[in-house]
């Protein structure tokens, strides 16, 4: 901020320009202090308190009920595979979040995504905690291969993806457009329906061990080093800069586990294109 006061002014002209100062300053801290204080809210208590990888370890079989008629009871349960999983976290709400019922009559466009990736057999209905919209291969089993849910207590918003293994090989990239599409469109959601602005967001990838990345030949497949990756950030801004950046630190810890040079907002903006 500049301002200029030369050492010749009036007594008058000093505070004409103090006073100024003192606007410009305060419009300032208005504008920015909401976006650099600290947020201070538990996380603890929301519906989705336990890693996302809960969904391999204690909710194996997931039971609801369908919206279409004539197929109303319905039992899934997650493909084999590592899981790249995202969650959002509102800090509250100004009245409160969706009801279940307003929740499911929106339009898909309004709701957080559920990106398919190219599989075309889906459902989406309630269950216990609220809803879920998911995607499944159509086989005997219809194992689910992505999953978003809306839990109707808190507003929080889970989901998360099965990568495909082609034996020992799996892409880490259409996790990260997985979590792009999720985050953008659940950050419009809480926005559109006045959700209070800090969100804590994490996300995930799990079930590396032993997996390399694809690769024609032996020498250009990268093993993974470790099982995991976890990154959480919670912040009252959430635009497209800030969820880049994110984003753009959670495809750095990937390649650190890779032993790959880190990428820039350049090379992010590649991956979640596809």
């Amino acid at each position: 901020m500049i301002y200029h006061c030369p050492s010749t002014a009036s007594s008058s002209e000093r505070a004409r320009i103090r006073k100024k100062l003192a606007n410009e300053i305060t419009a300032a801290l208005i504008s920015n202090l909401p976006q650099a204080l600290p947020i201070d809210y538990d996380t603890v208590k929301a519906k989705a308190n336990q890693s996302g990888f809960i969904w391999k370890n204690g909710d194996d079989e997931m039971e609801f009920t369908a919206a279409f008629s004539g197929d109303q009871q319905q039992k899934h349960r997650l493909a084999d595979g590592p899981v790249g999983y995202i969650r959002i976290v509102p800090e509250g709400w100004e009245s409160g979040p969706l009801s279940l019922t307003q929740y499911l009559n929106l339009p898909s466009k309004e709701k957080p995504a559920c990106p398919s990736f190219g599989v075309s057999s889906g459902s989406w209905g309630a269950y216990s905690d609220g809803a879920q919209h998911f995607w499944y291969r159509d086989t005997q089993e219809k194992p689910i291969t992505s999953i978003t849910k809306f839990f109707e207590d808190t507003g929080e918003v889970w989901a998360c993806r099965v990568a495909n293994v082609n034996g020992d090989f799996v892409a880490w990239w259409p996790i990260v457009r997985h979590w792009y599409r999720v985050l953008h469109s659940t950050i419009d959601f809480l926005d559109r329906f006045e959700a209070k602005p800090g969100r804590y967001v994490e996300v995930g990838f799990a079930g590396l061990s032993g997996l390399t990345t694809p690769g024609q030949f032996q020498m250009n497949r990268i093993p993974y080093r470790k099982g995991e990756m976890i990154l959480k950030h919670i912040s009252r801004k959430w635009d497209e800069e800030q969820m880049h950046i994110f984003l753009l630190k959670a495809v750095n810890e990937i390649h650190s586990n890779l032993m790959i040079e880190p990428t820039d907002i350049v090379g992010l903006e590649k991956f979640i294109s596809g």
